[in-house]
């Protein structure tokens, strides 16, 4: 049975194209521009890599994390590349594992990892340094997201108690108007 794409794959599709369009989007030349908004890149609406996969072939969203992956090995200047497979299969874990990172979250975490924050490759490159630095990076982002979500609850709370404030009644007015209903219910009864 075929799958119907939800609206927010629709989105995806009209915002980004096809996952050719995607990847020219979101190529190693965001990173930068990631690592220069962080907040936007933690708070905005760039899709996840689950949405990705439910958008595009796992092919395709397989291919574009293999481009941040060979820039990463050029910028790094290992001697010994790794093979297809290694790197293949290197993106399927990054698509599987990672899944509710959004794609600028993940370039940020390739500007991160480039900068030197998350480990460095000795000559060779190792997989397994990629995956840790991963959790690291995890860790990061929980902890920013975290940081951005109490700065928004703040701010809510502060437009509540500016609402309440606007919409209180003064203190002689409030007495006057509790005087008047005693008043009235005394004259009722």
């Amino acid at each position: 049975m075929p799958v119907v794409p939800s609206e927010k794959t629709y989105s995806v599709i009209r915002r980004y194209g096809d996952g050719e369009s995607f990847a020219k989007t979101f190529n190693p030349s965001l990173q930068t521009i990631c690592a220069q908004n962080i907040e936007r890149s933690f708070l905005g609406d760039a899709p996840s890599l689950a949405l990705l996969s439910q958008t595009y072939p796992n092919e395709q969203v397989n291919t574009w994390i293999i481009a941040h992956l060979m820039d990463l090995y050029k910028f790094a200047g290992v001697k010994e590349k790794p093979s297809f497979q290694q790197v293949l299969e290197l993106a399927v874990m990054i698509r599987v594992e990672y899944y509710y990172f959004k794609a600028s979250e993940l370039l940020l975490f390739f500007f991160k990892f480039k900068s030197g924050e998350y480990g460095t490759f000795y000559g060779v490159v190792d997989p397994m340094v990629i995956m840790a630095a991963l959790i690291e990076f995890k860790a990061y982002r929980r902890q920013q997201l975290e940081i951005y979500d109490r700065e928004i609850q703040r701010k809510k709370r502060e437009e509540q108690w500016a609402e309440w404030e606007r919409k209180a009644v003064p203190c002689p007015v409030h007495l006057k108007l509790a005087k008047a209903f005693v008043e009235e219910v005394q004259d009722a009864e």
